[in-house]
Parts: C-alpha cells; sequence; structure tokens
C-alpha cells in the first residue's frame, strides 16, 4: 500500500468468484480498532476480449478463407460462449459462426476457433459475443474489410 496516497493496486485472480456482493476492509496493524469498510457492495465481472480479428487495414480476407478467431478470457464463471458476425459493419449481430462451445475454444484450451470467410456481396464485417449474463463484460471488435 502507498501510505503517502493511500492507494493499494490489487490485481484480480482468475479464479476469483463473479458475484456482486464485494466490500473492502482496510485495518491498522498498528492500532486495533482503526479500520473502515467499503460504503457499498461493488460487482467483480469477468470479460472476453476478441483478440483476432480485431480490424484494421491489414485484416483483408477473400470469401472463402479459413481464418482462427482467437481471444482471451478472464473469469472462471464463462464456461461456454457463441460466435456471432454482423455483415453490415455493426449490429445486428445475428449471423452464428457456432451455437455453443467450450469458452476455451475449439479445441478446448485453443481459445480459438477456425471459421470459413462464407460468401458474401456486403464490403463490411464485425464479430462480437452475445448477450451473456449480467455478470459479463464484452469487448467488441472493429471492424474487417474484405476486398
Amino acid at each position: 500500500m502507498n501510505a503517502t496516497d493511500g492507494t493499494f493496486s490489487w490485481p484480480l485472480p482468475e479464479n476469483l468468484t463473479l458475484n456482486s456482493q464485494y466490500k473492502i476492509n482496510i485495518s491498522s496493524l498498528n492500532l486495533s480498532g482503526v479500520s473502515d469498510v467499503s460504503n457499498d457492495v461493488f460487482t467483480v465481472k469477468g470479460f472476453l476480449d476478441l483478440t483476432y480479428p480485431n480490424g484494421g487495414v491489414s485484416q483483408k480476407f477473400n470469401a472463402g478463407d479459413w481464418i482462427n478467431i482467437t481471444w482471451t478470457k478472464n473469469g472462471t464463471n464463462i464456461n461456454n460462449i457463441k460466435l456471432y458476425y454482423s455483415n453490415t459493419g455493426g449490429a445486428p449481430y445475428d449471423k452464428p459462426i457456432n451455437t455453443s462451445m467450450d469458452s476455451t475454444g475449439d479445441p478446448p484450451g485453443s481459445f480459438k476457433k477456425a471459421w470459413q470467410i462464407p460468401m458474401i456481396s456486403v464490403p463490411r464485417f464485425g464479430f462480437r459475443y452475445p448477450r451473456l449474463p449480467p455478470v459479463m463484460l464484452i469487448r467488441m471488435s472493429r471492424m474487417i474489410t474484405l476486398p
């Protein structure tokens, strides 16, 4: 803890249970009875982070190309995911890549899903993870352009 400004950087462990009932207690090691507790509960949420493709001018694919969609996750309560894409450059993400898979990938532990770019006639794609339970944070990708 930084005694000068009263801050402490706490990296949340991967195996921390995701829920909305957390509080922090701070107490003096030298003076008994000197302590305080969070005024209210706070939530610890997991997240998924799409790492490829994530957009940019260098990511151009042809219809029929195979790519590996990759991601990272934080949170032990994220067990299964779905992948959808959009061919409108954003919402709605209504075209499924898969309907359900282990959150660690296909095969499990790889954090990837091989996917063949479909034959389409629109110039922009977007990827997202679908709406998950309220305790999850989702990061949406940037757009990729098909040549």
